[in-house]
């Protein structure tokens, strides 16, 4: 490898962790309702040093390819600094090539040259780390439990003072959650079977969409996808539910998957809802009924999984109070694409403060007579 390639490599995988880093961070923000939140009132609030971690990113690597670095506003919005996250870090992982001699650019006020490993190791890097550090800064001094951890995302502490792996005192293995109807106030989730197939495809036909971040679908006719139920209803893992509506038709599915019970962890998973199920407090329940199972059975962790490129899911992990925990690059190819993994957690002992959020929110009196919530969700991730 060249002395450019390699120099190009390591600013690149520092950029990349950063952008990493400034999406977990985000996460925390908007969950918590910290996003204009500063550490002095003349600096940028968490959104635009996010933005600013996202230029820097690019103003890193970019000029490391020989290549220029596209000019944008700072996002005002958490989708904004999302997409502006996203958008960089396509752009790092593209950029191939040398600079053909000294980087010229702009540090303020200041006109500069410098040659390309002292860019990096004095200008670029610095700055893209010091925006991530100060969008830390800002959620911590807002009052947002963070720490190292959350910033570069490898540090973990004990909480025993001695240090070494926290022993579980008395851990036994928990049972398996039965494949049994579960009731809620708005819907009931029922082991998906064949008598329900054609009541589901009568809600998910002519919408091949919902299929799009799916290991499996869009299905031809009604008879591809009762083949699929078919097989489904005998899976112990995934083991597949149908919701039931308050209209008492089926309107989707989801699944506990992966269930380990001799550690005592489980995910939610393989949710399919068709658009008159999206967006209910049917669906919402559906979901918050499998965690209750869950943590009921005294499981320790509740996993959520997605392709790291489908932000409604990834909304949605965070508005039920799952704590992004990373990214899994080129986990998965899935219907000949690449998938980046997203990976988030509920651990039990922050679900009795899920829990308390997901009941007000269930609560008859949070909904007009239209069914339309009053009051949104706020079951914030710890982390």
């Amino acid at each position: 490898m060249s002395a450019d390639a390699a120099r190009l490599s390591l600013v690149r995988a520092s950029a990349l962790h950063a952008l990493d880093r400034a999406e977990a961070l985000l996460g925390i923000a908007e969950a918590r309702g910290m996003t204009g939140a500063r550490v002095h009132p003349a600096m940028w609030d968490v959104l635009e040093q996010i933005g600013c971690v996202a230029g820097f990113a690019e103003r890193a690597v970019l000029p490391m390819a020989g290549l220029p670095r596209p000019e944008g506003d700072l996002p005002a919005t958490p989708e904004a600094a999302r997409a502006r996250l996203a958008e960089a870090r396509a752009g790092v992982l593209a950029a191939e090539g040398a600079p053909p001699g000294p980087i010229a650019h702009r540090a303020g006020e200041a006109e500069l040259a410098q040659e390309p490993e002292d860019y990096a190791a004095r200008f670029a890097l610095p700055n893209l780390w010091f925006h991530l550090s100060v969008a830390y800064a800002a959620l911590r001094a807002a009052g947002a439990p963070v720490g190292k951890a959350d910033l570069d995302g490898l540090h973990a502490y004990p909480p025993e003072a001695g240090g070494g792996p926290r022993p579980v005192p008395g851990w036994r293995a928990r049972p398996l959650p039965p494949r049994t109807p579960i009731r809620g106030l708005w819907c009931t989730l029922e082991p998906l079977g064949a008598e329900h197939a054609a009541g589901l495809w009568s809600a998910f036909e002519g919408h091949p969409e919902v299929w799009r971040w799916m290991p499996v679908g869009p299905f031809a006719d009604a008879g591809a996808y009762a083949a699929w139920v078919d097989g489904a209803q005998g899976s112990h893992d995934p083991m597949h539910f149908a919701v039931i509506g308050e209209d008492g038709a089926p309107g989707g599915t989801l699944s506990l998957m992966r269930m380990d019970p001799a550690n005592g962890t489980a995910e939610i998973g393989f949710v399919a809802f068709a658009p008159l199920l999206q967006r209910t407090r049917a669906a919402s329940e559906a979901v918050i009924l499998l965690a209750r199972a869950v943590f009921g059975l005294g499981y320790r962790r509740l996993e959520w999984k997605c392709d790291a490129g489908n932000a409604p899911s990834m909304r949605a992990a965070r508005r039920y109070g799952f704590a992004h925990e990373g990214t899994f690059r080129q986990a998965a190819v899935v219907k000949g694409r690449n998938r980046d993994t997203a990976w988030f957690s509920i651990l039990d002992g922050e679900a009795p403060a899920r829990e308390a959020a997901w009941s007000a929110w269930l609560d008859p009196s949070n909904f007009d007579a239209s069914g339309r919530q009053i009051s949104a969700m706020h079951a914030a991730a710890v982390r």
